[in-house]
Order: C-alpha cells, then sequence, then structure tokens
C-alpha cells in the first residue's frame, strides 16, 4: 500500500510510443497504467479513501480522453458501488 500513497500524486502516465507502434511502447504504457490502477483500487479496498478511487477515475478518464472515449462525470458511479 506505500506505493499507492506514494504514487498518487504522481502526474498520469504519459501516452508515449518510445518502441514504436511496432515493438513494445503501447505495452510499456498499459502495464504501468496496470500497475497503478491495481494498486490504488487495493489501497482504496483496504482503506475506503475515496482519494485512492479518484485516482483510479483520474487516470482512466485521462486515458480514454486520448483515444476519444469520454467519460462523463453525470455517469461516474460512487466509489463505494464499485466491486474491484
Amino acid at each position: 500500500m506505500n506505493n499507492a500513497s506514494a504514487t498518487i500524486n504522481d502526474d498520469t502516465v504519459p501516452y508515449n510510443i518510445d518502441g514504436g507502434l511496432d515493438g513494445s511502447g503501447v505495452l510499456d504504457v498499459a502495464r504501468e497504467i496496470k500497475v497503478r490502477v491495481k494498486q490504488w483500487a487495493y489501497a482504496y479496498k483496504v482503506t475506503n479513501e475515496t482519494r485512492y478511487a479518484d485516482r483510479v477515475y483520474r487516470e482512466l478518464n485521462v486515458r480514454s480522453l486520448i483515444i476519444g472515449f469520454v467519460i462523463d462525470a453525470n455517469d461516474r458511479p460512487p466509489p463505494e458501488t464499485i466491486n474491484l
């Protein structure tokens, strides 16, 4: 859970395709996001602190904007109703 606390204020993972589309660049970004989301989800589940759920939302919302899928904040379920 220390990792979750240490990264909660970090910037969102940059969308750099450093390995190129033929390399592992896109997968590197996805892996980093997956690690962070799992850490924050676990921290939320253990502590019930909504700052972790909010951070997951922020990271995934930025990702969705990059690929053109917009998450409406009004459609977002309250964190306590999300089963992680």
